[in-house]
C-alpha cells in the first residue's frame, strides 16, 4: 500500500497525484494557508508580518510557483533587540502547480501576501459532449 507525504500533498496547488516531484517540500516558514474559494479557484494567504511588497518576488517557472524574499538586512540598519519575536530573514517557498493552474492575482495587505491561483483550462482541452445521431 502506497501512502502519500502529507506535506507533500500540501505543497502542490491544485493537488493531481502525476506530480509527485520532489521541491524542498520540508520549509516550514513562512507559514501559509491554503484553502478553496470556488470549484476551480484556490487562495494561498501568507503570513508576512514585517515584509512588504518590495521586499518579496512571486515567479512561476516550469509550473513551480516560488515566493521569495530579497530582504537585504544591512548591520547599521538594525536596532538592538531586547527580544525579537518577529522573523525578518530571506527564505524560498516552492508550490508545485497542477496542469491548467495559474497564478491570476498577488497582492500584499495587512501582513498577508494573497496570491490567487485559477484552474484555466483552454477551450481545445475542455470536454465536449457529442450528439448521438
Amino acid at each position: 500500500m502506497t501512502t502519500l507525504n502529507y506535506n507533500l500533498m500540501r505543497s502542490i496547488i491544485g493537488w493531481d497525484p502525476s506530480f509527485l516531484e520532489e521541491e524542498a517540500f520540508e520549509q516550514h516558514f513562512p507559514p501559509y494557508n491554503l484553502y478553496e474559494i470556488g470549484e476551480d479557484k484556490i487562495k494561498l494567504d501568507m503570513a508576512l508580518s514585517g515584509y512588504n511588497k518590495d521586499t518579496i518576488e512571486v515567479t512561476v517557472k516550469d509550473n513551480i510557483l516560488f515566493i521569495s524574499s530579497k530582504k537585504t538586512d544591512k548591520e547599521s540598519d538594525r536596532p538592538s533587540f531586547i527580544h525579537k519575536g518577529i522573523a525578518n530573514r530571506n527564505f524560498e517557498r516552492r508550490f508545485k502547480l497542477a496542469e491548467f493552474m495559474e497564478v491570476t492575482e498577488a497582492k500584499m495587505e495587512d501582513g498577508l501576501l494573497q496570491i490567487t491561483v485559477e484552474k484555466i483550462v483552454p477551450e481545445d482541452q475542455k470536454p465536449k459532449q457529442i450528439e448521438i445521431k
